[in-house]
């Protein structure tokens, strides 16, 4: 809300709701009565100026003013200003008003027409001027208030609609009327004034777009037999005190709708009928009415589908539709309730009829419904027909309480009453008196026990029972009945023993035969049926049993080693299938018989140990355990190491065979062998066969440090020159240490010498020996001694010499006859005295100096030495080819300061000392038995350490061998010479021997071990074999034992069984145990399958492909006689024809007996005496015995029993019905001898018509009538249904090219040969609405100046209907494109007129769809489409799009600042529409510019504050043009808009106090009292102005609120001081923001009496703009004038 010392921003014509507030009035206004009362005296005041002077607002540099429009030219607007001294000019020109230029008084121009303004204000811009001031612009504002000077106009004088009936609520109806007036001048309010006498119709008011409309909707239904049609008078009125109105004629037309059901005129008709009726009676009539016309009321009558009743369906009349037999009428279900008293019987047929119009579609038909009671009297006909329900045959069972029910009947008479009630009787089989007289209850009859069965002495009863009807003249019919009695559960199952024994051994295979348990159980049925489970024992699931048949198998390997006790017991539990299960336990112990089947198992296959070397003798290495779960010496492990073990280290390791401790017999070197693998064996002490197993020990030799660092050569040489620097590389010496690690890492060090330290050094890692300084003159020789040790500080070390020379450049090198020698020795024979000393070689070398030898390298082990100055190489020790075959010698020639080298090579030439040496001592080899003969089956290998022919060996065998065997003497192969047999075992030597002059030989011995291989197959001892079994041998009954032989041994020869074919793959009827013996495996039954033929398959263990052999095994099942006679079916139908004379074949009936010989031998009994018919006891053949009459009897009911010959015999009996069959003898009838029918030519495909009804007396064929039309529809229109003669239309029906059709219908029937009636069926068509209109063009265009005058006709619309009558009558409408209601058209003459002034600029097309709908109930329309081009006229000048008139900008703005843009649109198209813009004034220097697109921006920098003078420059005010570009340019138009651009301030003003600095309080003031309010103003603007107020110091005793200043009380004033100051600081909102402080005294006091007394007002009221704002001036005013 504005501050009331502004203006009000909101246009002043509005209303709004205020809050004015009256404070500080004088205390002399108390006398003129209440608050309120002076309020309302103010207000009166003010309103009544408001109304006698023109309204006028000031707000800086606005002014407001409000005048009506219409006014004469001359009139005064208001005076701009009361001050003397100014005058005035029109800043902006305007064509309405004229200012004075001496008073300031604004006056009428011209008389404006608010309707044609483009808003209610006009603006302009008055100057004031001053001659001692700059000028002021002023904006004035004029509201222009409308006056009620338009009468509102409809749209259209006369508007047309349709309804249907019954439509609420329906879319309302759009009523528009236009009233050019404003406000309340133009609100126009809707209503009806006349036509609507019942309130049928209400008319509302609503807004839709800013225009109010006229909302017509129907409030109620309406009938239109009622009413049909309205005509309505609405009005429109304005809202002006002294309204104006405009009235419209509303025409509307219900359209009938099919809204009346058609109604019966009764709920419930009756009719009787005798069952003897013919077809085709009229039974009753029926009669319905329907308000409706037309096709709405031609109503169509149906009844219930049923198979005795029809009804006609225009009519209404119901007919018989068929015969009344009671047997064919008792099956309707519409028919099911009867009655009968002492004379009569009845039967009631209740069905429901409906009536249906034929208007609509489906469920768019209305219907009515009732229901016809027909009543049907009995005719007593029937003999009464009992039928078994339930199980068949019936059966009780033997534990069945006395009263039990046994059998169900159904009793079936199709008479009534006392001719269909039955009593049933038993006549036979119930001699012994074990059932009571059956009792029937309505049409179900019970047979009862009257004894307790016993199944074990009587299993079934053959019952023969009498059913008899209480008819005067009695009927009768017997039934034979067989009656089972079911087994009980009263058994358990009992063992056949009491305990049962059996023994298996570890080795029996899986499905192997442990034991056959049987039991036996007296019920029958699942009452009898068995099964076997074990229920204990069987923890190790050793063991399976056949849940069938009690067989108890193997299930898996028996294993006596995981029990305690060799022996197993298990319970066997057998348990029936009874709903109440019996169950009975035995035992079965099972003893298990140990063989040697478990290998010994180590704990582990493999073990690692950690040995070091220089171990002690006899060192236990580990303790290795073997397991063996069998018992006895089979379970008894020992140990040994294997043969290989033994072999590669002999004598080394040792095992206790008890124990398994493993040790080693000697102290290891690592140098000499660092890993060991040890086999160790355990083997049990089986007796028959020992089983083993293997596992190894990986021996690791760690090392220790037992090794020095050896140097070789011992001795080194080195010449050095006299020059060589500091750092002179002189010779690497090596020391090697056999140990490994840091035991083997070697360090250098030379021995401690003064005189030499400072002169050599030697690297501790590499031995490399160099020069510290540089060599003295003397001596010319040094000999230094380097340690080799493998631990620092260690006496484990060892050491050797080196000799360097100072070579003298005057001596020459010493010079070897040869750069390298070769000499040939022999070594010495093993077993004889090495010749040590022999002469081996002589080198010489020659020198100026003497020369001295040395062996420098090549023989670490010292076999050689040399003399010193002879050079003679001998031996120091034996020599033995076989450890080094050569020598490559590193000889050095000494001078006395230079050096010379050579190579001798000494080959050492071989003796035959050695034998060859076989890998092992001794091999066993297995080889299968089918090796081909010259097969290799063994490859010796001996090598002899000696070379040349001496290392050549050649091999030999034994004797006893060469017959078996043969031997390659240069690589030992050996072959064989034939097959070999198998279990056979060959031992034999093979010979090595050299080829030295005296050869050496060695010896290893050969077991040669003949396996078997499976090269033989199973055979049986037959291919075939046959057996007869009985079938009811008993389950695990063993029949045969099968048996193979295989010529294999071992597991090759191990053979077993098993059935591969023959029996079912579900529940095989035989099987087959491991060892070969056939047995039942389930109960076998003859007549399902008598032979079997099984395919015994023998397989033996042979691996990795076993072999097989099969024998065909014949089982012949043999009979029992367990089969009762079976009919090839339950029950037979013959026909035979009425009126056939005695001894007619009637037809065969059958039976099998799946038992063989007499146990299948039948014949064939009437259970029942009778007359009618023979039975041939062998064949079955029946014949008749008479002559048959349908009408008399039409079924005879007969039992057939069969039984077979067997010693113990059995039967079964079979229904026999006999049905004598019709004669067509009667043709078919219609109901009507012709019928009458009237249907809409607009009836679709498919409908219904009605139907024909015909009925034949006759049965089946006979009796079953098609329908057919066989005149009168040529062109086909009309099908009729040939099974129900229900007439429908078949194709599209035309009542203008035929009216009427004459149908000929025909009823045949399906005799042969056929029957057949006649009858015809008229046909009329009535006309329906099946023309739509046509326009006479597709589509209309026309062309239409925008100044056109309302009512002007545009276009004529034409359209033509072939229709006749109301049907052809057209009315038009605009259905679309006309939302404003610029057009309306005539509804009777499609003329388009113009019903609103067209504006080119607003819209030049418009496309109206325009429908042409008879006036037909269901009306058929058609559309078409009319274009209507608007043409243009040029009449608009541009006009400012916004309403702006001032802008702000801040002072200093930057040059090319966009300020405001301005937007003009000409509504004119082209060059006419083009608007360009322009500043035609505005303050110089000239400060802004315009472009193209209306932005004004600032062209200079502009400064509220003027730098020279004191002037402030807060407003520009600019005159902006626009001009469209119109050619020429004398006919361009233009408008102006002023524009004032204001300056705005920054914040560089503190806040001032406005307010006194004292204030007044009373002594006893409680917290809340109001002290005083204190003000502040700033001169700046905005936020910079927006003061806050806040305490900066006091006493604790006041508040102040931070808006208002209004200062409070917040707690008790003490007495003293009399005067409580505080500081109150006033503070804008700008940024910096500033602020001022102000001290204020608050005086305590004890009374008021001179004081000012403070009073607030309060009020809300809601007042015109323009009343507000005169308030206000009035009370500011006052206010000045009271202060």
């Amino acid at each position: 809300m504005r501050p009331w010392n502004s203006c009000l921003a909101q246009p002043l014509y509005g209303k709004t709701k205020y809050v004015m507030r009256l404070n500080s009035l004088p205390l002399g206004w108390k006398a003129c009565g209440s608050p309120n009362q002076r309020l309302q005296l103010l207000l009166a005041f003010v309103v009544f100026q408001s109304l006698i002077s023109p309204a006028v607002c000031q707000e800086g540099l606005k002014r407001y003013f409000s005048i009506e429009e219409n006014l004469p030219a001359g009139s005064l607007v208001g005076v701009i200003s009361n001050s003397s001294g100014y005058t005035y000019d029109l800043a902006t020109q305007t064509q309405y008003f004229s200012v004075n230029q001496l008073s300031g008084e604004i006056s009428v121009k011209k008389i404006i027409d608010r309707e044609q303004l483009i808003n209610n204000e006009i603006k302009f811009v008055v100057k004031q001027n001053h001659p001692s001031s700059p000028s002021i612009f002023i904006e004035v504002i004029v509201l222009i208030i409308d006056i009620n000077d338009n009468s509102p106009r409809f749209t259209s004088n006369t508007l047309n609609y349709t309804i249907s009936e019954n439509d609420v609520p329906i879319q309302p109806f759009t009523l528009t009327a236009n009233d050019a007036d404003f406000g309340v001048n133009g609100s126009l309010t809707y209503s009806i004034i006349s036509g609507n006498e019942k309130g049928y119709w209400k008319l509302t008011t609503s807004t839709s777009s800013g225009q109010k409309t006229g909302a017509l909707m129907l409030v109620k239904q309406v009938d239109r037999e009622e009413i049909p049609s309205f005509r309505l008078v609405v009005e429109a009125r304005d809202g002006a005190v002294s309204a104006k109105t405009g009235t419209a004629v509303v025409n509307i037309v219900v359209r009938d709708l099919n809204d009346n059901h058609p109604t019966f005129d009764l709920s419930l008709y009756h009719g009787v009928v005798l069952e003897n009726a013919t077809v085709g009676s009229k039974v009753l009539e029926t009669q319905a009415d329907d308000p409706d016309e037309g096709l709405n009321s031609a109503l169509v009558y149906s009844i219930t589908q049923n198979k005795l009743f029809s009804i006609d369906s225009f009519t209404g009349e119901v007919l018989l539709k068929a015969a009344l037999h009671n047997s064919y009428y008792s099956s309707e279900a519409s028919c099911q309730s009867s009655y009968c008293n002492t004379t009569l019987c009845l039967t009631v047929c209740v069905l429901e009829i409906w009536v249906v119009d034929q208007e609509g579609l489906g469920s768019t038909q209305l219907r009515d419904q009732s229901r016809v009671k027909i009543i049907v009297e009995d005719v007593n006909d029937h003999a009464p027909i009992v039928i078994i329900s339930g199980k068949q045959p019936p059966t009780v069972s033997e534990d069945a309480p006395i009263n039990s029910r046994a059998v169900s009947f159904v009793v079936r008479d199709e008479d009534k009453g006392e001719n269909g009630r039955v009593s049933l009787a038993i006549s036979s089989g119930n001699e012994l008196g074990h059932f009571k007289t059956p009792v029937c209850i309505s049409k179900f009859c019970f047979l009862f026990t009257k004894e307790l069965m016993d199944k074990e002495q009587i299993s079934s009863y053959n019952l023969t029972l009498v059913a008899s009807d209480y008819g005067v003249n009695s009927l009768s019919s017997t039934i034979s009945i067989t009656v089972i009695v079911l087994d009980a559960n009263d058994h358990s199952p009992v063992f056949s023993s009491a305990a049962y024994f059996a023994v298996v051994s570890e080795l029996n295979p899986v499905d192997s035969f442990v034991a056959a348990v049987t039991a036996t159980d007296a019920d029958e049925d699942e009452n009898g049926r068995i099964t076997y489970q074990i229920s204990q024992g069987n923890n190790y699931q050793f063991f399976k049993i056949n849940s069938d048949s009690g067989l108890v198998t193997v299930n898996r390997r028996v294993d006596s080693d995981q029990l305690d006790v060799p022996q197993i017991i298990l319970n066997v539990s057998a348990s029936d299938h009874g709903s109440k299960v019996l169950r009975t336990e035995t035992t079965l112990t099972v003893n298990i018989i140990d063989e040697n089947d478990e290998v010994p198992t180590f704990t582990q296959l493999e073990y690692y140990r950690d040995v070091t070397e220089n171990n002690d003798i006899n060192m236990t290495l580990i303790t290795m355990v073997a397991i063996d779960r069998d018992k006895g010496a089979n379970g008894s492990v020992k140990y040994r190491i294997s043969e290989v073990t033994a072999n590669t280290y002999p004598g080394l390791f040792h095992i206790h065979p008890d124990t398994g401790v493993l040790s080693i017999s000697k102290s290891l070197d690592r140098e000499e062998r660092d890993s060991y693998v040890v086999e160790v064996v355990a083997y049990d002490q089986g007796t028959v066969i020992s089983l083993s197993s293997q596992a190894t020990l990986y021996i690791n030799v760690t090392d220790e440090n037992d090794n020095r660092p050896i140097f070789y050569p011992s001795r080194y040489y080195a010449v050095i020159p006299k020059s060589a620097s500091v750092g002179h590389s002189v010779l690497f010496v090596s020391a090697n240490d056999d140990d490994v690690g840091d035991n083997g890492r070697v360090i250098y060090s030379l021995t401690s010498h003064s005189s030499l330290d400072s002169l050599f050094s030697v690297d501790a890692a590499t031995g490399e020996l160099s020069l510290l300084a540089t060599l003295p003159a003397s001596p010319s020789s040094y000999v230094l001694e380097i340690n080799a040790a493998d631990t620092p500080g260690t006496t484990n070390k060892a050491t050797c010499t080196v000799e360097v020379k100072i070579g003298d450049p005057e001596e020459r090198d010493p010079v070897f006859t040869n750069s390298s020698y070769t000499y040939f020795v022999l070594e010495d024979a093993s077993g004889t005295t090495p010749n040590i000393g022999q002469l081996v070689a002589t080198i010489s070398a020659r020198a100026e100096t003497v020369i001295t030898y040395a062996i420098l390298d090549g023989d670490p082990d010292g076999v050689f030495t040399i003399g010193a100055r002879s050079g003679e190489i001998t031996t120091t020790k034996g020599l033995d080819r076989d450890d080094v075959a050569a020598y490559r010698l590193t000889v050095v020639a000494r001078g006395i300061s230079k050096l010379a080298f050579a190579s001798v090579n000494i080959i050492i030439e071989d003796e035959n000392d050695n034998s060859p040496e076989f890998t092992q001592i001794k091999y066993t080899i297995r080889v299968p038995e089918d090796t081909p003969p010259h097969s290799v089956v063994f490859v010796a290998q001996a090598k002899d350490r000696d070379a040349g022919k001496n290392a050549k060996v050649t091999y030999t065998i034994s004797a006893n061998a060469v017959d078996s065997l043969v031997i390659d003497q240069v690589n030992g192969a050996v072959s064989l010479r034939d097959k070999l047999q198998v279990g056979n075992t060959l031992r034999f030597t093979v010979t090595a021997t050299d080829r030295g002059a005296v050869p050496r030989f060695n010896s290893a011995e050969v077991v040669l071990i003949a396996e078997d291989v499976n090269d033989h197959s199973p055979v049986f001892e037959h291919r075939e074999y046959s057996v007869a079994v009985n079938e009811s041998s008993l389950i695990n009954h063993q029949f045969l034992r099968l048996t193979a032989t295989d010529d294999d041994e071992g597991e090759n020869a191990h053979v077993t069984y098993s059935l591969i074919s023959g029996v079912s793959s579900s529940r095989p009827e035989f099987g087959v145990f491991p060892d070969g013996s056939l047995y039942v495996a389930q109960k076998l039954d003859r007549e399902s399958k008598g032979r079997y033929r099984l395919l015994v398959q023998a397989t033996d263990g042979g691996q990795p492909t076993p072999r097989t052999d099969i024998a065909l095994v014949h089982v012949k099942i043999l009979d029992n006689n367990d089969n009762y006679p079976e009919f090839s079916s339950p029950s037979y139908e013959f026909r035979v024809l009425e009126g056939r004379s005695a001894g007619v074949y009637i037809g065969s009936v059958s039976a099998r007996d799946d038992d063989v010989g007499r146990n299948s031998d039948l014949m064939y009994f009437f259970t029942t005496n009778q007359h009618s018919f023979d039975l041939d006891p062998f064949t079955g053949e029946i014949r008749s015995k008479k002559e048959f009459d349908r009408e008399a009897v039409s079924k005879y009911d007969l039992t057939v029993q069969a039984v077979d010959n067997g010693i113990t015999k059995r039967s079964t009996q079979a229904r026999v019905s006999v049905i004598v069959e019709d004669v067509n003898d009667n043709k078919p009838k219609f109901t009507k001898t012709d019928y009458d029918v009237q249907i809409s030519e607009a009836a679709y495909p498919g409908q219904m018509i009605n139907p024909v009804s015909a009925e034949d007396e006759d049965l089946e064929l006979n009796g079953a009538v098609e329908y057919y039309i066989i005149g009168g529809n040529e062109k086909g229109h009309f099908r009729i249904d040939e099974d129900t003669g229900s007439l429908s239309v078949e194709g599209v029906l035309d009542r203008e090219r035929q009216s009427d059709y004459k149908l000929m219908v025909e009823a045949r029937d399906g005799g042969q040969p056929p029957l057949s009636s006649v009858t015809t069926v008229h046909i009329t068509l009535l006309d329906a609405n099946n023309q739509s209109p046509e326009f006479d063009r597709p589509s209309y265009s026309v062309n239409v100046n925008e100044d056109a005058e309302v009512g002007v006709v545009v276009a004529t619309i034409t359209a033509t209907d072939g229709d006749l009558g109301v049907n052809a009558i057209i009315h038009y409408s605009i259905t679309q494109g006309n939302a404003e209601d610029v057009f309306e058209i005539v509804e009777g003459t499609g003329e388009v007129k113009l019903a609103r002034r067209l504006d080119y600029e607003n819209k030049q097309l418009y496309i109206l769809s325009i429908v042409a709908a008879n006036r037909a109930p269901e009306s058929l329309t058609a559309q078409t489409r009319l274009s209507i081009n608007v043409l243009d006229v040029n009449d608009n000048s541009p006009r400012f799009t916004n309403d702006i008139v001032s802008v702000s900008i801040p002072e200093n703005t930057n040059t090319s600042t966009p300020v405001v843009t301005v937007s003009a649109n000409d509504s004119d198209s082209g060059v006419n529409g083009k608007v360009l813009y322009s500043i035609t004034s505005q303050p110089q220097p000239a400060k802004f510019s315009i472009n193209s697109n209306g932005v004004i921006f600032a062209s200079s920098s502009v400064d509220r504050e003027s730098s020279d003078t004191d002037e402030v420059s807060e407003r520009y005010t600019l005159e902006i043009e626009a001009t469209d570009q119109a050619i020429p340019a004398s006919s361009r138009l233009s408008a102006k808009r002023t524009i004032i651009i204001m300056i705005t301030d920054i914040n560089d003003n503190a806040p001032y106090f406005v307010s006194p600095s004292t204030g007044v309080i009373l002594e006893n003031s409680v917290s809340g009292t109001e002290v005083m309010t204190v003000q502040a103003r700033d001169k700046d603007k905005g936020r910079n102005q927006q003061i806050t107020y806040s305490l900066r110091s006091g006493t604790g005793l006041f508040y102040i609120d931070a808006t208002s200043g209004l200062i409070t009380l917040i707690r008790s004033i003490p007495l003293s001081p009399v005067i409580q100051s505080i500081t109150v600081r006033a503070a804008d909102n700008g940024q910096p923001q500033r602020s001022t402080e102000q001290s204020i005294n608050i005086i305590v006091s004890s009374s008021l009496d001179s004081g000012l007394a403070v009073t607030y007002l309060l009020y809300s009221f809601a007042l015109p703009y323009f009343i507000l704002f005169f308030v206000f001036h009035t009370y500011i005013f006052l206010e000045t004038i009271i202060f």
